[in-house]
């Protein structure tokens, strides 16, 4: 299956909030406490904030984005995901690799 990917919007916030995989919600829970508000902290302070969709179905898989720190030189990568990464998890992959080599600020260790 193919993906595609939009800029987030708060619908896909509430959306994902309550579709999580159960190891993004573990994860979530573990580190912030609340995934919804996890999520919206995601989507304030990324500079970008990327939802990744399921073409042929309309799913939404995940949502992505990097929070920079004060520094304007690092920044934080997140993704959390639904169970629907698993029909574009490798596309999503290629996708990601690409996009980020063409940014001029990514290095990879």
């Amino acid at each position: 299956m193919k993906l595609y990917v939009r800029a987030s919007t708060q619908s896909d916030v509430n959306h994902l909030a309550t579709n999580l995989r159960p190891e993004d919600t573990e994860e979530v829970l573990a580190s912030h406490g609340d995934v919804k508000e996890a999520l919206q902290q995601g989507l304030d302070e990324s500079e970008e904030c990327w939802t990744i969709v399921v073409k042929e179905t309309g799913e939404i898989a995940g949502i992505y984005g990097i929070v920079g720190l004060e520094d304007n030189l690092t920044g934080i990568p997140w993704l959390l995901t639904a169970p629907p990464i698993t029909k574009v998890c490798l596309h999503f992959f290629r996708l990601f690799c690409r996009r980020a080599a063409a940014a001029s600020r990514v290095v990879f260790l």
